[in-house]
């Protein structure tokens, strides 16, 4: 009887013990998208391809915010808001917004020098998160969203930056623009881990 409970406890302790190490393994692991290599894949189109992430989330200056994203706290600002690159694809996503805003048709129809002058000093940014660059698995790849203000009505268009063999830059990424305000609403729960991490 006694060697019975013995045993017992001892593979409860397994069982607990091996749980708990699956549970601190899996809050390890991040996932980028990749294609599918099969329609008869049930994932198809895309797919979740898992890696190790504990490098980086084993350390204070990140912290994860679901399986995709995460928050870098000590990311690399935005050096320069007045940049040419900038600028042209917040003019892309505007004239691409007319039909949802037409009161910015006017930026619009601004040839891209004239608008590039026009928008300079009326930008702000604010980091938004981050996620894992799907060649090298590091976390290069950062979101922010630009803020721009026009007949004292505030919108937001969220861009992403990558780190490529010529330095940072940005890319469009969807060419969406909102009001301000907007993309936190959408996504509360990266905005209260921002704020978790403000706080602490």
């Amino acid at each position: 009887m006694y060697k019975k409970i013995v045993t017992l406890v001892i593979m409860l302790i397994i069982i607990f013990f091996g749980g708990g190490w699956y549970m601190h393994k899996s809050q390890q692991q991040m996932a980028i998208l990749v294609i599918s290599d099969s329609e008869n894949d049930l994932d198809y189109p895309n797919k979740r391809k898992w890696f190790d992430t504990s490098r980086w989330l084993s350390t204070s200056q990140y912290i994860k915010i679901d399986d995709f994203y995460l928050l870098n706290l000590k990311h690399h600002p935005v050096n320069n808001i007045n940049d040419a690159g900038i600028i042209v694809i917040l003019h892309f996503a505007i004239r691409d917004a007319i039909k949802k805003f037409p009161e910015l048709s006017k930026l619009s129809q601004m040839d891209n020098k004239e608008f590039f002058h026009f928008m300079q000093h009326k930008l702000s940014n604010e980091y938004l998160r981050t996620k894992f660059n799907e060649d090298t698995l590091e976390p290069t790849d950062d979101y922010f969203l630009f803020f721009f203000t026009y007949n004292e009505i505030s919108y937001e268009v969220e861009l992403l930056r990558k780190v490529t063999e010529h330095g940072m830059m940005f890319v469009p990424y969807g060419y969406q623009v909102n009001k301000k305000g907007d993309w936190h609403r959408m996504h509360p729960s990266t905005y209260s881990c921002f704020n978790d991490s403000q706080s602490n």
